[in-house]
Parts: structure tokens; C-alpha cells; sequence
């Protein structure tokens, strides 16, 4: 079966073989790789949490784990565990007023937002059930489509992801050039509806069906976040190159 009705079988089984490879050769350096900081002390000012963990990774992985109970525990706590996961850990600071509140109220009502605000709601809905969803931004997006550029022959079906935003100058540079590239491959387009949210998750859930222990969706997630910038650059000098 296809992870999205909109997408060839032959494209989801490309797309899972690259990712659930690249996965699970990945996944257990996550402790290195993974370096996104966690202010721990920052964190005691929002959320009565205390993590867990010698490394980013660890404590990072811990956090989703007690935000999720902090969430189904504590109704009254969703909207500081929302603002805090995406305005202070996250960083994402342009959403307007009532955007935060209205995707609390979509995802606690197990309802998918519009595709629109994917890189703020998927972390809303992550620290709302960590074991069935996991953040989908700009740098997952840039290593879904870097990953097919490198393993996949110039005939071979791939599945483009759409870019989003980023501040990363890599991120923001090398984006373009792996879009042009898919559409110039004749690559599916995954379409920007609200099956879109629930296909990437399909793919995670295939791509990771191997890894022992927690959260194995988040664990799939982390190593394309921590990746990103390093395949990022391999796409990008294979395109120069002008390598099928």
C-alpha cells in the first residue's frame, strides 16, 4: 500500500527503503548527532518538568516523554505546554495571536490542522501523544528530498516534500535546488491537504518499525532533524557534480 492515496506504490517503497535504511544506520549515534539545546532552567520557568539524560538527545527524548503525560494529566496546562514547545524551545515566534490556542483546541479535539503552521502544530501535536506523532519542519522536509537525491537513479519514483521556511543558511540554499531537481525527475508531489500530515507519519511508522525501545517515531524524526545540514551539503555537491 501507498502511504498516501496520491502516491504510486512504487514511490512509498522507494521512499521507506531510502528513509528506514538511512534510519536505522543512523539512529544510534543520536547522542552525537543530535544537538538541539535544552535550557533546563528555562524550562522550570514554564513547565513543572524535570528531564532526564547525559546528552541532547536523551534529555530532548525524555522531555517529549513528560510533556505527553503533562498533557493528557493536566487539560489545564496544554496551552503553556504548547507555547513553550514552540515559542521558547522551538524558537517560532511569528504566530499571530489565537494561532497557538487554535491548534491546541483542533489537536485535543484528535482533529489535523491545515497544512499552513505544520513546523508549529506538529510539535504541538507531538507533546500531545508522542507516540503516534513527530515534528515535521523545514530541516525533516530538506532530508526526506536529500535522501532520494543521493540513493535514487535519475528513472527511479520518488515523492517530493514541500519546503518550508528556515533560518538555517544551508537549509535555505539547498532547498530550492532539491525541489527543481524532484520536479525535473518527474517525482509525486505529496500534496499539501490534510492527508499530508498523516502520510509523513505512515512513512516514520514504516521507516522505523525495526528500532528497539521509546518513541521510536520521535527517534526517526531526530536523526533527520540532526542530519539535515550534512545531507544537505552531500545533495547539493551531487547536483553540482551533475552525478544521475
Amino acid at each position: 500500500m501507498p502511504i498516501s492515496p496520491s502516491i504510486s506504490v512504487a514511490a512509498s517503497r522507494n521512499l521507506v527503503h531510502v528513509v528506514a535504511a538511512f534510519i536505522a544506520r543512523e539512529e544510534s549515534a543520536l547522542a552525537t548527532s543530535y544537538k538541539w539545546p535544552l535550557r533546563e532552567h528555562v524550562l522550570r520557568q514554564h513547565l513543572a518538568i524535570t528531564v532526564a539524560g547525559a546528552n541532547s538527545f536523551q534529555k530532548n527524548l525524555d522531555l517529549k516523554q513528560k510533556m505527553a503525560v503533562l498533557w493528557a494529566a493536566n487539560p489545564s496546562h496544554q496551552h503553556a505546554i504548547a507555547d513553550y514547545y514552540v515559542r521558547v524551545w522551538g524558537g517560532v515566534r511569528g504566530n499571530k495571536p489565537g494561532t497557538l490556542p487554535a491548534y491546541v483546541a483542533t489537536i485535543a479535539s484528535r482533529g489535523t490542522p491545515d497544512f499552513h503552521g505544520i513546523a508549529s502544530w506538529s510539535k504541538i501535536a507531538t507533546v500531545a501523544d508522542a507516540t503516534s506523532a513527530a515534528i515535521f519542519d523545514a530541516r525533516v522536509a530538506l532530508s526526506l528530498n536529500a535522501l532520494q537525491v543521493l540513493a535514487l537513479g535519475e528513472n527511479q519514483k520518488g515523492v517530493l516534500f514541500p519546503k518550508l521556511e528556515s533560518q538555517n543558511k544551508v537549509i535555505k540554499r539547498v532547498g530550492p535546488q532539491l525541489i527543481a531537481a524532484g520536479k525535473a525527475r518527474g517525482w509525486e508531489v505529496l500534496p499539501k491537504d490534510k492527508l499530508f500530515f498523516s502520510a509523513y507519519i505512515e512513512l516514520l511508522k514504516r521507516a522505523t518499525q525495526s528500532l528497539n525501545g521509546s518513541l521510536p517515531l520521535a527517534r526517526g524524526e531526530m536523526v533527520l532533524f540532526a542530519m539535515a545540514e550534512n545531507l544537505a551539503s552531500l545533495a547539493e555537491a551531487k547536483l553540482v557534480a551533475g552525478h544521475p
